[in-house]
Parts: C-alpha cells; sequence; structure tokens
C-alpha cells in the first residue's frame, strides 16, 4: 500500500512523526502555514492520478478554514446571503466593547453588529473554499472509477469562537464552539450512506475506524473505538461521557456528556475564567449560564469522571502534562499572546483578521 501526506502545519521535529509514510509532501504557499486549498491540489490531484491503481492511504491538509481570512472576495460576498448565528447579538456585541483581554471585539475591531457579520462572512467563505477543493478530489476519484470503494474521512483540528464568550477569531478554551466539530465518514460502497449520529465521539475514534477497515487487529491499550457500528441504526449508544482538554491559552480540562459540560480551570490565560463551571447542553447550547453551584451532585458525579481518568492517565505517564503547563503558563500566550496584546494596549494596532491579498476565484454557486 502506498502511503503519502500534504500537509503545510508546523510539525513536532521528533521523527516518529514522518517515519512511517513513504511520501511526506510540504507544499510551500504565500505566507506561513498558509498554503491555499488550490496550491495543495496542485500536488494532490497529480499524485492521485498516478497511484489511482493502487491501494493507497492519503492524507490531506487544508489551512483555508483557519485565520487570518484571505478567501476570495466574491464568494465572501455570496456568504451574505446566508443566515448569521443567533448569538451574539447586537446587544452582546456592544457589551463587548468594554472587554479587555486577547481576541476581544475591539482587539479583533469588530465594533459593530455589521462588523461582525463581515467576519462570520469571512469565516464561512473560507469553509466553502475548502470545500471546493474538497469536491475536486472526490470528483477525480469518480472518474478513476475508484470513489465507490474509497473510505473518505473529514475532520476538523478546532472550531473557531465567534463572539460566543467575547472571544473572537480564535480557539482558546473547551467551549463547544471550539470542541464540537465535525466528523464526516464515507464508508466504502455506501455503507451507512445519509446516516447522522450525535452519539459522543473523539476524534481518535478514526484510528480504530481505519484498523476496522484493513482488518488490523486494534491494540489492546488503545481507548480508540471503531466507528463502522454507527452505520447500523441499531448501535448509536455511544460512550457515557468524554474527557476533553485544552492547553495552548488556558489549561482546561472538562466532562461532557449528552446533557452537561464540566470544566475544571487550571489556569485561566488572559481570560478571568472561574476555577470550575457547569453548562446544561440541552437549555444552553451557547454556554452562558454557569449553574455549577445549582447541581453540586452533578458536579459531583463528572468530578468523579474526572478524577478517574486522571488517576488512569497518571498510572501511565507518571505526570500530568496539563498540571506542568498551567505551572509553566500556557505555551500560546508566550509566543503569541503577550507581544500583540502589547501592540493592541500600548500602540492601538489592532490583530488582523483577513489580507487584503484574496485567493483566486472560485465558482461561487458550484
Amino acid at each position: 500500500m502506498r502511503t503519502a501526506a500534504f500537509s503545510t502545519f508546523g510539525r513536532h521535529p521528533s521523527p516518529w512523526f514522518y517515519m512511517e509514510w513513504e511520501e511526506f509532501h510540504d507544499p510551500r504557499g504565500w505566507r506561513f502555514q498558509q498554503t491555499p486549498a488550490w496550491k495543495m491540489n496542485e500536488q494532490v490531484l497529480p499524485w492521485i492520478e498516478a497511484n489511482a491503481q493502487d491501494d493507497f492511504f492519503l492524507y490531506v491538509q487544508y489551512w483555508d478554514p483557519h485565520a487570518i481570512y484571505d478567501a476570495p472576495q466574491a464568494l465572501v460576498n455570496a456568504m451574505s446571503e446566508h443566515d448569521l448565528p443567533s448569538f451574539p447579538d447586537e446587544e452582546a456585541i456592544a457589551r463587548h466593547q468594554n472587554d479587555r483581554f486577547w481576541h476581544s471585539a475591539s482587539m479583533m475591531g469588530i465594533h459593530s453588529y455589521g462588523e461582525y457579520a463581515a467576519m462570520v462572512n469571512e469565516y464561512d467563505a473560507e469553509i466553502r473554499y475548502a470545500d471546493f477543493h474538497v469536491g475536486q478530489i472526490l470528483n477525480l476519484l469518480e472518474r478513476k472509477g475508484i470513489l465507490d470503494e474509497t473510505m473518505i474521512i473529514i475532520a476538523a483540528d478546532h472550531g473557531e469562537g465567534l463572539g460566543e464568550h467575547g472571544v473572537y477569531v480564535e480557539h482558546w478554551s473547551i467551549v463547544d464552539t471550539v470542541n464540537h466539530i465535525p466528523l464526516i465518514v464515507k464508508f466504502p460502497r455506501g455503507v451507512g450512506a445519509g446516516r447522522t449520529c450525535q452519539a459522543l465521539v473523539y476524534q481518535f475514534d478514526i484510528a480504530a475506524t481505519i484498523c476496522e477497515a484493513f482488518q488490523i487487529a486494534k491494540p489492546i491499550e488503545w481507548d480508540s473505538e471503531s466507528l463502522w457500528p454507527y452505520t447500523d441504526e441499531k448501535n448509536v449508544m455511544g460512550r457515557s461521557h468524554l474527557v476533553i482538554g485544552h492547553g495552548l491559552y488556558t489549561a482546561q480540562r472538562g466532562v461532557v456528556t449528552d446533557r452537561w459540560k464540566f470544566i475544571r480551570t487550571l489556569h485561566s490565560g488572559e481570560w478571568n475564567y472561574p476555577d470550575q463551571q457547569l453548562f446544561n447542553r440541552e437549555s444552553d447550547v451557547y454556554e452562558q449560564t454557569n449553574v455549577f453551584a445549582k447541581h453540586q451532585d452533578i458536579v459531583k458525579s463528572l468530578n468523579g469522571y474526572l478524577v478517574d481518568w486522571e488517576y488512569q492517565n497518571r498510572v501511565t505517564l507518571g505526570y500530568d502534562p496539563l498540571v506542568a503547563t498551567a505551572h509553566q503558563g500556557p505555551p500560546g500566550l508566550h509566543l503569541y499572546g503577550k507581544e500583540t496584546m502589547e501592540d493592541f494596549y500600548v500602540r492601538g494596532i489592532p490583530q488582523r483578521v483577513t489580507y487584503s491579498e484574496r485567493k483566486p476565484d472560485i465558482p461561487v454557486l458550484e
């Protein structure tokens, strides 16, 4: 089987990250990490053409939906015809003008609902731009006669905060706008086609799913669970809970169930978060009201999941990396936050959201 990866994302220097790929391509783009999808496909599509008759495992990473945004202007304009999120509304955005922290509304140059709408259109246009180029891959697989037999998995690194918590154009926490991400799987030969599933799954469940696809025994120490059972509507139980975390701009760990999210903050970064938060995910989808004090029974139960998880992993690792991160301070603040905050507060320079130089046009309605 041929294996290849096409990615511009910053990588760890450890050799084990690369050693199993037969080919690892790092296309260079206009800016740091921001190789556009059209330039990625200049290399990806010929690779598929050359290897379509072989069995292959191909990984392709598109950076486009990530800030800073530079989608074609015609595509951005087309997004204005779509509905905006119900929150934040005009009142919330006006209230956010008083915030003074990393990626606040004023720091990102968002002073009105109109500027907020323009930012959302930029983000949506980037998603559409990536979608178009994924479509080019699917069309090529179909022309080569191998689409039906090919397993395709589409996932995301993280979501984007768009003001729901007063933080704009950033991924800084374990709120749902950051951690609840898309996962689309096309199983071979139409298996499970058209099904949707709301069960709690991890992104690393992709690993066990691929193992099952290739009839490889899953290593016994893995926590990953195959997604194949979800192709049958009878198998939708999923996990009772997920343990999630963030360590770049804050140090947080939490537990998610169908109804609740419990967050424990070890270091709040440039923000002012309480040590513990509890949100009702059914009645408070934007996680605005902390009900920690009202539901101590729920907190005790969810914190028990965390304690068990932390104990099991400390036994394996010997220490807790998130505690070390909290002690040292989140690395993202040292790398980006403090300098940018100084630019804004001392020099009055807002953070850039878009580039003036745009990517080439694509068909808006295709």
